[in-house]
């Protein structure tokens, strides 16, 4: 589940995490604080009880994959990961967070993401849909989505589909420890432009693990060597947006948490919650 920022806060975004001094001091003196910040001092049994709950959050995908056809509701995804969740000891994340009325973001076509299930919203031949789903565990948090193709959905959204998952997997190859936060957003950005798509930029991934959503703010657009260096034992998510027609987005005022494209035209999305190593990087959930 992304998380919006404003214009506003990501200036403020850019002031507190972008660090520019790189002298060995410096290095050290970043080390410590994001090991303090995203890692407590028992780490080897924080990743440990942690990838229990990313096991729990991602093993539901595989068994959810035959609902998504035609005639289903929106609101059957709900259901099931309802069922699954709780029967596995967990808790759906989703649900009552600031709000937020149910256990899944059910997202169709022009819903960039945040979309509400709904019991009378019956999914049609040539739809994409996005599940986004989070999962508390023993205390963690652990969030992943994936893309679904409701039938024939015509050649566009078929590589729109496919398009951004190349986004989401170069994220991740720029994600490297000592690298920068930007190296992701940049990369993901320059895919998506040199191929007649535009990104998402009020709207990101985040830190995850011990809350619903911490430090950093994943953007989705960056320049190389810029904002925080990535560190060995962070935990976030990269989580591309990418819209077949322009950048700008809204959100529901009925609701107040489903985001559009403004033009109406549709948007695609995948999820993976990455583990930042010593040698490079360990995909948590897919």
């Amino acid at each position: 589940m992304g998380i919006c920022v404003s214009a506003e806060m990501r200036c403020e975004y850019a002031h507190i995490l972008r660090f520019y001094i790189i002298d060995i001091v410096a290095h050290y003196f970043r080390f410590y604080i994001c090991h303090s910040k995203f890692i407590p001092p028992s780490s080897d049994i924080y990743i440990k009880d942690y990838v229990v709950t990313l096991c729990c959050c991602a093993d539901f995908f595989p068994s959810s994959c035959s609902p998504y056809r035609i005639e289903r509701s929106g609101r059957y995804p709900e259901t099931i990961q309802n069922k699954y969740t709780i029967s596995h000891g967990g808790i759906p994340a989703p649900l009552g967070y600031e709000g937020y009325p149910k256990s899944v973001c059910v997202s169709i076509d022009e819903v960039v993401c945040h979309g509400i299930p709904d019991k009378n919203r019956i999914l049609k031949q040539g739809e994409i849909v996005n599940v986004d789903v989070t999962t508390i565990l023993n205390g963690y948090f652990a969030d992943a989505s994936r893309m679904f193709c409701i039938g024939d959905v015509g050649q566009e959204k078929q590589k729109l589909v496919e398009f951004t998952k190349e986004c989401l997997e170069l994220g991740v190859q720029a994600a490297k420890p000592w690298g920068y936060l930007g190296d992701i957003g940049y990369v993901i950005s320059q895919h998506a432009y040199e191929n007649g798509y535009s990104v998402v930029r009020e709207i990101g991934g985040h830190g995850v693990g011990l809350e619903f959503h911490e430090e950093p703010w994943v953007s989705h657009i960056g320049e190389p060597n810029t904002d925080m260096i990535l560190v060995p034992g962070m935990i976030f998510t990269i989580e591309p947006m990418i819209n077949i027609g322009a950048e700008d987005v809204y959100e529901d005022e009925k609701d107040g948490w489903t985001i559009r494209t403004k033009d109406g035209k549709p948007s695609a999305q995948w999820e993976y919650t990455l583990l930042i190593t010593e040698t490079g990087n360990e995909i948590l959930t897919w």
